[in-house]
């Protein structure tokens, strides 16, 4: 609700401003929430491969951070 509101105020009052912001927010809460939880369920179990897993799970965040970053800068 907070982000919301603050997003108003940084936006402005057009219609969807909130909405928007509070969009982005929880993207990026839930991507940084995914990050972690899944280097934990790859590690709680002794973490044999975890060196790979680990590297497949960074490059995935960063394709999904280049595309968000594509699509950002497209407009």
């Amino acid at each position: 609700m907070a982000l919301g509101v603050l997003a108003t105020k940084l936006g402005g009052t057009f219609e969807g401003a909130a909405a928007m912001g509070g969009a982005s927010a929880g993207g990026i809460g839930g991507g940084a929430i995914g990050f972690v939880l899944s280097l934990w369920l790859v590690l709680r179990r002794g973490g044999q491969h975890g060196a790979v897993a680990f590297a497949w799970i960074a490059m995935t965040a960063l394709a999904m951070a280049a595309m968000i970053a594509l699509l950002m800068l497209s407009y």
